[in-house]
């Protein structure tokens, strides 16, 4: 199972490792090279829908008085496919994190006065200093082999909560990837329609089968990348993680809250601290779906079998 935690912070090297050791042990200031590499995720397309002539250079500074330039660069189309960002700092990774910030918040304005999608689709960083260049583009899964279900007979409402799985997997957003699994995981607690009819079944054919009882296991927290950074998540029941997900599913649904805390979506933080969770409810989320096959196929095989054992 491969798991979309597309953090921009697993740098490959393309460089000679003398020249990135080089650069990770020297702590002095000077200029990095950060270019990010657009997408419009709707469109299915690199680029971005904002035409330029012709590459265009613009200078930044914050409120703090930080000043980075950028390059805008048009691709063979005319369309915004790449900026490229030119900021001193004494670490590598604090400038591409400060420039990803600023950059989200540009193109979070792009995408509300023009209407259409804007996203980064990897990056490349160079330190010219040391000769030293990384890149960070989208993780592939590893091919399963190919197999067809004997049918496909499921409700409408066990479809619609397999539906919502495959927005989750689809999405690259760890925000809407949480929302989509917490979804399934809100159903399954609450042994709604969807989960408790497995369950009244067994009870009234007093068939000898259980549904499993599961926990967060260490494979799956250190799948999910929160191995030794969320204790309380270790080895506690589905249903206790559905209850302590609650926090993480008001601060990513409500984005402001009542009382006045906010999440910032832009923030590459936030993607750092959300990404890891969506993971986590991702791989729940999935155990969850899959057990509730496994019982019903249970279910059809100890009724075959009382019919069979029947005169």
């Amino acid at each position: 199972m491969w798991l979309p935690y597309f953090l921009y912070e697993f740098w490959e090297s393309i460089s000679e490792p003398d020249n990135v050791s080089a650069a990770q042990a020297d702590r002095t200031e000077r200029e990095f090279e950060i270019c990010f590499f657009l997408e419009n995720p709707p469109a299915r397309s690199r680029g971005v829908e904002l035409r330029l002539d012709a590459p265009l250079v613009k200078q930044q500074r914050d409120n703090s008085g930080r000043e980075a330039a950028f390059l805008l660069q048009p691709g063979k189309n005319g369309e915004l496919e790449a900026i490229i960002f030119k900021i001193k700092d004494s670490d590598p990774k604090a400038a591409f994190r400060y420039c990803f910030d600023q950059l989200s918040k540009l193109l979070s304005f792009w995408a509300v006065t023009t209407g259409s999608g804007f996203s980064i689709f990897g990056l490349g960083i160079t330190d010219p200093k040391h000769q030293a260049k990384w890149k960070v583009i989208p993780q592939r899964a590893a091919s399963t082999s190919f197999f067809m279900p004997s049918e496909i007979n499921l409700s409408d409402e066990y479809s619609a909560l397999l539906s919502l799985y495959r927005e989750a997997r689809n999405s690259s957003s760890p925000f809407y990837r949480l929302l989509c699994c917490y979804k399934i995981l809100e159903a399954w607690y609450t042994k709604g329609s969807i989960f408790g009819f497995a369950d009244r079944l067994v009870r009234e054919k007093n068939l000898s089968i259980r549904r499993p009882k599961r926990t967060i296991t260490q494979e799956m927290l250190t799948m999910s990348l929160l191995f030794n950074r969320h204790p309380e998540f270790s080895d506690v029941s589905f249903g206790k993680f559905f209850e302590l997900l609650n926090p993480w599913r008001v601060k990513v649904a409500h984005a402001i809250t009542d009382a006045g805390d906010f999440i910032n979506l832009d923030q590459y933080q936030s993607q750092v601290n959300v990404g890891p969770i969506a993971n986590l409810v991702d791989l729940v989320a999935q155990r969850v779906l899959l057990d509730e096959v496994d019982l019903w196929t249970q279910i059809r095989e100890a009724e075959l079998s009382l019919q069979r054992a029947t005169p």
